[in-house]
């Protein structure tokens, strides 16, 4: 009797696991080898052999966590940010201090992806908001955050997609005033 609950743990537990969701991440971004690429992460960056593998020459990577470094400062100028299941982790006062320093080191046409968690449908979602809930209070508070703090940052949503069962969400977004001009 225990190997059917265990087996049915284990493969609730690995739905909702992001790890799986790494390559159509990189897919969706699309890297080009010459990018400078910033990546703001929370605890691991599980993306970084993945862009690392996509660009040039590591030069052109660099990584924050935001568990470390309380200030951070952008010493160079980047094509590409990626917020890396980190954003719902900050409240809007910190998060829109961040996004006016990634726009000041963002190049012309430069994007920013968020990636985080998304709230799949019907009961899968009821159930993985209350797993959220128990494992990252955080992630569960700013799960339905709109785009409103982007938008009041000077970004503009260019596209989305949400990866397989619905679990992860990447969010393109691009500084408004380049797309008013474009």
């Amino acid at each position: 009797m225990d190997i059917p609950y265990r087996k049915i743990k284990k493969n609730i537990l690995n739905h909702f696991r992001y790890e799986r969701y790494l390559l159509g991440i990189a897919k969706f971004i699309k890297f080009n080898p010459y990018d400078r690429v910033c990546v703001v992460y929370k605890t691991v960056n599980y993306l970084k052999s993945l862009v690392l593998e996509s660009l040039n020459s590591e030069e052109n990577f660099r990584e924050y966590n935001i568990e470390e470094e309380e200030d951070m400062q952008f010493e160079d100028k980047y094509d590409i940010f990626i917020l890396f299941l980190m954003a719902h982790a900050l409240g809007d006062e910190k998060l829109g201090k961040l996004l006016g320093d990634i726009r000041e080191a963002l190049v012309s046409n430069g994007s920013v992806f968020v990636v985080d968690y998304a709230q799949p449908k019907g009961l899968i979602g009821n159930f993985f908001k209350f797993v959220l809930n128990i494992t990252d209070k955080d992630a569960c508070r700013y799960l339905d955050r709109g785009n409103e703090i982007f938008n009041k940052c000077g970004f503009a949503e260019q596209g989305r997609v949400i990866l397989k069962r619905g679990c992860i969400k990447v969010i393109h977004f691009k500084a408004g005033s380049i797309l008013e001009e474009g």
